[in-house]
């Protein structure tokens, strides 16, 4: 019985050893209590989940209407640049109740506070129309069939970079469009974010691996680099701007 309890305590004291080790090794590399301490590192060929979310911020949705002001442009965008609508369709990708309260909730968590938002029905992509009710103060949305152009990018995430609550996306950006017909999908790539230099056009049949692939491995040549950046706060990562990366 000595035995058995003296192997007891030194698996206790092992594991006990062992989830200190994990909280210590936990408080260095994250740098929990102090600023000094956190990570500062960049990632490489950066397509991972934290790249990703990152992405989804970043103002851009697909378009019916080419001439909307999205983060993509010739310039350093940020939210003064944006087009209204393309705010309100990022609030309603991020919330569940879709009221003016919430929408400005979504808003202000990843955008800001200096963001002057227009409350106005909506349809950027032609399968989500949402009506804005004025007395109610809400919005009513609905899925729609839509057989036109839809303007889109394909995004290749390279490198990202983390200096403690700051964070850097680059990324490879693809300017496209598919518009579907009655019996096939027409795909058109284009030279920029205006979508009116056309470099290549191919069917939907011509496909033989996901959109975003065919693409790079075709079109790379017509890519546009860009970086943006973010603030991690309040467990939310905050857009602040996107330019063309030199």
């Amino acid at each position: 019985m000595k035995d058995i309890k003296k192997v007891k305590n030194k698996i206790i004291l092992i594991l006990s050893l062992m989830i200190i080790l994990l909280i210590y090794c936990f408080i260095m590399y994250t740098g929990v209590g102090n600023n000094n301490n956190n990570p500062n590192f960049e990632i490489i060929d950066a397509n991972n989940l934290i790249s990703q979310r990152l992405s989804e911020v970043i103002p851009f949705v697909s378009l019916i209407d080419s001439n909307l002001n999205t983060a993509y442009q010739a310039k350093k965008v940020t939210n003064k640049n944006i087009s209204n609508p393309i705010f309100l369709m990022k609030a309603y990708q991020n919330s569940t109740t879709k009221s003016n309260q919430s929408f400005m909730e979504v808003l202000k968590r990843l955008y800001g506070n200096n963001i002057f938002i227009v409350q106005e029905s909506f349809n950027l992509s032609g399968s989500i129309n949402c009506q804005y009710d004025e007395k109610l103060l809400n919005y009513k949305c609905k899925e729609t069939d839509y057989d036109g152009i839809i303007y889109d990018i394909s995004r290749q995430f390279t490198n990202l970079g983390i200096n403690n609550d700051n964070y850097l996306l680059k990324e490879n950006i693809i300017f496209y469009s598919r518009e579907v017909g009655e019996e096939e999908i027409i795909y058109k790539v284009y030279n920029d974010y205006n979508f009116k230099e056309e470099v290549g056009e191919f069917k939907d049949t011509d496909l033989n691996q996901d959109i975003d692939t065919y693409l790079f491995n075709n079109y790379a040549k017509y890519s546009k680099k860009y970086v943006s950046n973010f603030k991690y706060s309040n467990n939310t990562y905050r857009w602040l701007s996107t330019e063309v990366d030199q």
